[in-house]
């Protein structure tokens, strides 16, 4: 059996003490020592998800090992308890911190220390990949694993000076945290602005500005957090001065069909890239994930997954529109409200980019070819569904 937790007045340094239990979780106040002790592996915690936490709903997250949300049952997390709480420690020993008692805002992180055979340095946790963010649904399952002597999902890593680490890291957080809403904002003025020019005065350019601006606002977030630019109004201005360059270029250089479609696929390759490799470019970025409020740590969120969706449709040769109104085929979506059950019925995995690839998989990639005349509309419509159903699943 797994004990766990007791609200200690300190926690202990970890004693050289003869464990009768082979795992523990202990909640502890924020001065106790262990959270300064070079003998423990460090992390910062996040103990829910929304605008809001509370002590009580950070206590049945931790035994439950399931993130609550705000906005549902009052912050408190579904399932059964997976472990109990102890005063004592153990060989592998969890030391929480938890919020005050009553609501609060949640953008504060609290501290996390695990002791025990190969802890030490930073910790790591496979559900944000964000070295030193931990989630809080994320103690009961690893405490479960190492009882069993199963890989637990909170691991660490060495590091010479966690403390400084961690202390960066919270500050980014802090400095993406306040920037979104201005970057957003920065995006949405730059798409009404092309989109006024190009009904002012028909440009073409200023069209296909507008279409490409919210790719290059992103690829833009990305490539800035990439380079470490975190204080919140350069990465903004940056967002917007990159974006609406990126997008003048696109709207000037990429003709419909191959062209545009192949600049898509790259921005695409590019993203998804970044998601494998570096996915603290993309969680960090002013646009895209929300890692600070425990909702996504990582990938495709509904905002990004919505402003992706017209790129996505047409980044294919086979579905790019074409712009002239003669043209002997145009393209519609087919059978929207099939898809968009698709999604719906998709949206309820927790996987941090399920409902979005369900979105994009299901509900807009399928189109349907139409004629001035009708001729041959089956063998195209099983073209377009052949050829763009597996494109997206793959991705």
């Amino acid at each position: 059996m797994i004990v766990a937790l007791g609200i200690a007045v300190t926690a202990p340094v970890p004693a050289a003490a003869a464990p009768a239990e082979p795992v523990a979780v202990i909640v502890a106040p924020s001065s106790s020592p262990v959270f300064r002790s070079p003998r423990a592996a460090h992390g910062l915690l996040v103990v829910g998800e929304g605008a809001t936490v509370s002590r009580r709903g950070a206590l049945a997250s931790l035994v439950r090992g399931e993130m609550g949300n705000a906005i549902v049952r009052g912050g408190l997390p579904g399932g059964k308890p997976l472990i109990t709480l102890s005063r004592r420690p153990a060989r592998f020993t969890f030391y929480v911190e938890l919020p005050p008692p009553g609501k609060h805002h949640n953008v504060d992180r609290y501290s996390i220390a695990v002791t025990g055979p190969g802890y030490r340095g930073v910790l790591t946790d496979t559900s944000t990949r964000l070295g030193g963010l931990i989630s809080i649904a994320d103690v009961a399952p690893s405490a479960r694993a190492l009882a069993r002597g199963d890989r637990p999902r909170i691991r660490s890593e060495s590091e010479p000076d966690p403390f400084a680490q961690l202390t960066r890291l919270d500050h980014r957080l802090n400095q993406a945290h306040d920037a979104r809403v201005p970057a957003t904002l920065a995006l949405v003025g730059l798409i009404l602005a092309f989109s006024i020019q190009a009904l002012a005065t028909g440009g073409v350019t200023a069209a296909r500005a507008a279409f490409l601006a919210p790719s290059a606002c992103i690829a833009a977030a990305v490539a800035l957090s990439a380079a470490g630019v975190v204080s919140p109004w350069p990465a903004v201005l940056g967002v917007e001065l990159a974006g609406a360059a990126g997008a003048l270029v696109g709207g000037l250089v990429l003709r419909p069909r191959v062209p545009l479609a192949l600049a898509l696929a790259a921005l695409f390759a590019f993203l998804f890239a970044v998601m494998w490799a570096e996915p603290a470019w993309n969680a960090l970025a002013v646009i895209g994930p929300h890692p600070d409020g425990g909702g996504r740590f990582y990938g495709v969120t509904n905002e990004v997954e919505t402003l992706l969706l017209h790129p996505r449709s047409c980044s294919a040769p086979s579905s790019a529109p074409r712009p002239c109104p003669r043209s002997r085929w145009w393209w519609r979506p087919a059978s929207p409200r099939a898809g968009s059950a698709r999604t719906a019925a998709g949206s309820s995995s927790s996987s941090p980019v399920s409902s979005s690839s369900g979105s994009v998989c299901d509900g807009f990639p399928r189109f349907e070819p139409r004629r001035p005349r009708p001729s041959r509309p089956a063998r195209r419509c099983c073209w377009s569904a052949s050829t763009q159903q597996p494109e997206a699943r793959a991705t």
